[in-house]
């Protein structure tokens, strides 16, 4: 139930409307940091690591 096309689109929509704009805010302050996901999960977390100890 959880595929169908119009849950998809539905989940789209969220996003657009709840996700997209924090995502925007945090970009435009210089603050947004992007991680690769598709990297192993050794390299995420190496990645995430960094992000959080050059935030503080």
């Amino acid at each position: 139930d959880d595929d169908t096309e119009e849950t998809v689109k539905e989940r789209l929509n969220v996003f657009e409307e709840n996700t997209q704009p924090v995502i925007d805010y945090y970009e435009d302050e210089g603050e947004l940091v992007r991680v690769d996901g598709e990297q192993s999960p050794d390299e995420v977390w190496d990645d995430l690591q960094d992000a959080i100890e050059d935030a503080i």
